[in-house]
């Protein structure tokens, strides 16, 4: 532009023929997956897998067992980079009870009750792929419950 260095610039959108502009990310409509599965003793569970670009808006795990084993393991794998792979415990004695910038925290805990609940944090991109997995520990069968919504183009 005349008159202006070469690290200023200024953007007159009316003189641009721009065919749109792009203001947030385009991942697609929002989704929703959500089901229940029974988990079998040492064994990975896959309940989320989802391939292409996208954008994770939330997510609740909810974990059903008689028995409460705690050592139970939740593993988001991110374009092919493992995240997270925490049990209940963990995320119980590091006090992640609120959301934060750990990719999962605490919503109901309770020993009394064979139910514990997590939520995903919001706000994880992932440019190829995002998979969540459970891995169950305990000597009886459990039921895995989760609801999880996203934008995902493929």
């Amino acid at each position: 532009m005349p008159d202006y260095p070469d690290f200023t610039s200024q953007i007159n959108i009316v003189a641009q023929a721009l065919e749109h502009l792009t203001i947030r990310q385009k991942y697609g409509a929002a989704s929703r997956d959500h089901d229940a599965t029974i988990c079998y003793k040492d064994s990975w569970q896959t309940l989320l897998d989802l391939t292409g670009k996208g954008f994770f808006y939330a997510g609740l795990l909810k974990c059903i067992d008689p028995d409460v084993y705690f050592s139970d393991q939740i593993r988001i794998t991110i374009d092919g980079e493992e995240i997270a792979n925490v049990t209940w415990e963990d995320i119980y004695g590091f006090k992640l009870f609120q959301p934060n910038l750990f990719p999962i925290w605490l919503v109901a805990y309770n020993v009394s009750t064979p139910l514990i609940c997590a939520s995903v944090t919001q706000g994880y991109t992932f440019e190829s792929s995002y998979l969540l997995e459970y891995y169950h520990k305990s000597t009886s069968s459990c039921i895995i419950i989760w609801d999880m919504v996203y934008a995902n183009i493929l």
